[in-house]
């Protein structure tokens, strides 16, 4: 090859080489600042040039979250702007520091392509300087000492009094006390606690009464209804269910031992609850009663029992023999007092009257005159009350002493024992039992008339079931007869999917009785039509 050849070859590698290099972005990095105090925040601008038919890639700025020195707060969006053949590149950052002293920040890569073939260039590194700042610190002057003023004997006169009636009324309580002999001590009141069941009723029942899901507000009812459900746990076993995800609360569940079924159907309400809270979920409308129901019926079912005594009589005949052993609450009609010798104050009033007569006299002078009719009316009507003053301040006083006296009604205990049977209610709540042949319609009237029957059937364990397309337990077997007849007041057609499984209703209320001890077992049907639906015939339920 020829000498000229090679210089041709040579002039265009210089060539090749000069239109890479200009092909490659020029990048940079600059601070507003290298120094500052630590928590101030600056901004860290990345530019960059490059010709038109060269690829800048965005930046990695990933990296930078792993620096411990540094922390970045924001990245703004990247710019760009055409200048003649050119493109120039900005983006921004917001960075701080909280440690004092030199730190470097690296050098941002930069990836672009060109002809086909990818590079990689960086930007400089930075040194950033973090200092202190400087508290100025103010000498505290020394603590002057209290200036006392010299006290007298007047300063004292109001001591002393209060010394002289505290003394002089100790004697007079001592010698009352004395004479009157023994003094009757009312007994300490009773702390009352109200039972956890009671609590969770009535918030459900008010949580009904609210109507959220109906308009609405489907989040805050599940919301409010699995809270009463985890209030309750804790009140009644001492979980802790409010903090508590509901895979945690189901492993607790097993340590009270409440059934599976009754678990599994506490695990379903809170993962509803959970779909509706975290992930919008709308649920069926038949949805909201039911988790309502089971939130009544798991509270009703695990409620506390009371206590029975070690002497209860046990069932032997045919009706069961329940020892009713309750404390009735009965207010005695004789008043106690729990400080009587306050009383011994009351002798002040004829003290009090001599002083208000000598202060008026003192203080207000009289002028005879032959007659009134002159002035007669002019007295005005806050000069006519002003007379009323005295005898309002001797009605406070009486008051403030029986006050003090503290009385008192003694809340006295009552055993009572009573011959019970155990009765299921089966109520029917399909759309049939709203015609109106019955004012104001069968199932209002069906109501009214198992309330009444609940009414007479004092001491029986009375239990409540509803069907319509399908059934469920309202309230199980129970002695508290008005939680029952809040559930009878509550029933309404169309919580349930429609329909008449009379055969659904009699299994569910038959068991519920298959538990029971008792050897009377009753169960009243209540329903105005024939079986169209469930899998249980009505004669096979009955035969069980």
């Amino acid at each position: 090859m020829t000498r000229r050849g090679i210089s041709h070859i040579l002039l265009l590698l210089c060539c090749f080489c000069s239109l890479v290099v200009s092909a490659q972005p020029q990048v940079s990095a600059t601070l507003d600042s290298t120094r500052i105090l630590i928590g101030d925040q600056l901004k860290l601008h990345l530019n960059a040039r490059y010709p038109a038919g060269t690829q800048l890639l965005p930046p990695d700025l990933s990296f930078l979250d792993s620096l411990e020195t540094v922390e970045v707060i924001d990245i703004t969006q990247a710019d760009t702007l055409s200048e003649g053949s050119n493109i120039l590149y900005s983006q921004d950052l917001t960075i701080t520091s909280f440690d004092s002293g030199s730190h470097f920040i690296p050098a941002i890569p930069f990836r672009y392509v060109v002809n086909g073939r990818s590079g990689l260039v960086a930007t400089n590194e930075l040194l950033l300087e973090v200092g202190v700042p400087q508290i100025d610190t103010i000498p505290l002057a020394p603590i002057k000492w209290i200036m006392e003023e010299p006290f007298s004997i007047a300063d004292y006169y109001g001591w002393l009094i209060g010394v002289a009636v505290a003394v002089l009324l100790g004697f007079a309580i001592w010698w009352f006390i004395k004479r009157r002999g023994k003094a009757t001590t009312a007994p300490p009141a009773p702390v009352v606690v109200i039972p956890a069941h009671e609590i969770a009723l009535k918030k459900l029942a008010e949580l009904r009464e609210a109507k959220l899901w109906q308009q609405g507000e489907i989040k805050s009812y599940h919301s409010q209804l699995t809270y009463i459900v985890r209030e309750y746990l804790e009140n009644r076993y001492d979980l802790q269910a409010l903090e508590s995800t509901t895979d945690e609360i189901v492993k607790q569940l097993k340590s009270i031992n409440i059934g599976k079924d009754m678990t599994d159907q506490l695990r379903n309400m809170f993962q509803q609850a959970d779909l509706v809270k975290f992930a919008k979920a709308k649920p069926a409308v038949e949805i909201h009663d039911k988790q309502w129901a089971l939130a009544e019926s798991f509270v009703i079912q695990t409620k506390a029992k009371p206590i029975a005594p070690e002497d209860s009589p046990a069932a032997t005949a045919d009706n069961q023999q329940l020892s009713m052993i309750g404390l009735v609450a009965l207010w005695s009609d004789d008043i106690s007092f729990g400080n009587p010798g306050f009383f011994l104050l009351l002798l002040l009033i004829p003290l009090m009257g001599a002083l208000y007569f000598f202060r008026h006299n003192q203080r207000y002078a009289s002028l005879r005159m032959s007659s009134l009719e002159s002035i007669r009316g002019l007295q005005s009507l806050r000069g006519r009350l002003r007379a009323l003053l005295p005898i309002l301040r001797l009605l406070s006083f009486i008051a403030l002493v029986i006050a003090l006296a503290r009385p008192q009604l003694t809340l006295k205990e009552e055993e009572i024992k009573a011959d019970g049977i155990d009765i299921m209610l089966v109520m029917d709540l399909s759309s049939s039992m709203l015609a109106q042949d019955f004012k104001p319609d069968r199932l209002e009237v069906s109501k009214k008339v198992a309330s009444d029957f609940v009414d007479k059937r004092q001491f029986d364990r009375i239990g409540l079931a509803v069907f319509a397309g399908e059934a469920f337990t309202q309230c199980p077997l129970t002695t508290d007869h008005v939680v029952l007849k809040e559930f009878l007041a509550n029933l309404e057609c169309g919580i349930l999917e429609d329909g008449t499984a009379i055969g659904m209703g009699l299994a569910t209320a038959v068991n519920r009785l298959k538990e029971s001890e008792a050897k009377s077992k009753v169960v009243i049907l209540v329903t105005d039509g024939d079986n169209n639906a469930g899998y249980v015939k009505p004669l096979t339920a009955a035969e069980i």
